[in-house]
């Protein structure tokens, strides 16, 4: 199957099954009234059981992901709350259950091999490689260094089968030539602080407004880079954004199928792409996501006619509700969870229960009989018969 649904964060489906499979947040308010009012020691051990309780949340959701024909898992950028917040000088050593926490990373990761889901992780916007801030430069590299320090953590190649993907969050009101090289060059300097598990698992993104169109992005962070630092940067598509920030060469806007071929060919392994609608045409709404999509992700070819193999982050409020009603099936629910140890075989699936059931076996279940998006190698670049689309170069 060329399409691979895949699944951003959050997982509403085992959220209605059972309320406590959810992400637990801490603001900084919550932790320093803790302190003031307990102790500092009293907001550590507090933090600490909710990170805990976020990796479980999410060894969980990998394995719902599996069990349900979703082959792609976005992990959740907010698993460690505060713990990169400057102001708060929290050392994640320092979390009481720090060896409990990296040992469920450590499963997480094993599980996502097991089971055939591949993982990526978005940091949020307000990461800026290319602020003329330095100290927002600095906080983006310690933001960006934990991010890679999770998927290390959870023994995920450094690779871009295992993508960062960020936006450039630069914008200028006259892009020309230099101002839009002088971003780039900002970002690459940025980008040279970055540790390796940051370095090796970057992507770029194209953003629904200002300069960052699919034009400009493949120009400067693909072609640009890579004659200058010898480094092209992955680049990675959203049609949502490309609707709502389009690129035109002679006045005629450049198709989905156009970008899709141009920014397929700057990855060495499957894409990661991603695909929403907006809730409306309604300038207010164009750009929020829908909760669910219209229809299939489309098929996209190369231009040869072979379809393309491309994984999509379904960003849609419903989640893997949405994913669910495209691909036509009933979700199937492991509540065990809690008390059952990540296995090298899947356990069998079993029907949405009212309430969850407790089981005490341990032991592997056989595994279910399923058709998962198996991948097929990725349509590679023939230097000597390049059958790829080269509307914005190469």
């Amino acid at each position: 199957m060329s399409v691979t649904y895949g699944l951003v964060c959050i997982s509403e489906v085992l959220k209605d099954f059972d309320k406590s499979i959810a992400f637990r947040a801490m603001t900084r308010k919550r932790f320093n009234d803790l302190s003031t009012k307990e102790s500092r020691e009293f907001a550590m051990n507090e933090l600490s059981e909710r990170v805990l309780h976020n990796t479980k949340t999410t060894l969980q959701i990998v394995k719902h992901c599996s069990y349900n024909k979703i082959n792609h898992y976005r992990v959740s950028s907010k698993l460690f709350p505060l713990v990169t917040d400057p102001t708060l000088k929290i050392n994640v050593d320092d979390l009481k259950d720090i060896e409990q926490i990296k040992k469920t990373l450590s499963d997480v990761g094993q599980a996502a091999k097991d089971l055939d889901v591949s993982l990526s992780i978005h940091p949020d916007q307000f990461n800026v490689l290319a602020s003329e801030r330095a100290e927002v430069v600095a906080k983006t590299v310690i933001e960006l260094n934990f991010h890679a320090w999770v998927l290390d953590t959870m023994n995920m190649p450094q690779d871009y089968s295992c993508p960062m993907n960020v936006h450039p969050s630069t914008s200028t009101k006259e892009p020309t030539d230099e101002n839009l090289k002088k971003i780039v060059d900002r970002f690459w300097s940025g980008f040279q602080k970055t540790s390796d598990g940051v370095k090796k698992r970057l992507v770029v993104e194209n953003e629904d407004k200002g300069c960052w169109n699919c034009m400009n992005l493949f120009k400067y962070f693909h072609i640009y880079t890579r004659e200058t630092y010898d480094h092209a940067f992955p680049l990675t598509y959203d049609n949502l954004h490309n609707k709502c920030n389009p690129s035109e060469i002679n006045t005629q806007k450049i198709t989905d199928e156009q970008n899709v071929q141009a920014f397929y060919h700057t990855w060495n392994t499957t894409p990661v792409f991603h695909w929403s609608i907006g809730k409306s045409d309604a300038p207010n709404e164009k750009r929020s996501h829908a909760d669910y999509l219209d229809g299939d992700i489309p098929e996209f070819n190369n231009t040869d006619g072979i379809p393309f193999t491309i994984k999509w982050e379904c960003e849609i409020k419903a989640k893997d509700k949405a994913i669910f009603k495209i691909l036509g099936h009933e979700p199937s629910i492991d509540a065990t969870w809690k008390t059952t140890p990540v296995v090298n075989k899947k356990t069998t699936n079993k029907k949405v229960q009212p309430k969850p059931e407790t089981k005490t076996k341990t032991q592997a279940e056989p595994q279910p009989e399923q058709q998962t998006q198996k991948e097929s190698e990725p349509t590679k670049k023939n230097a000597n018969n390049p059958r790829f689309n080269q509307i914005y170069g190469r």
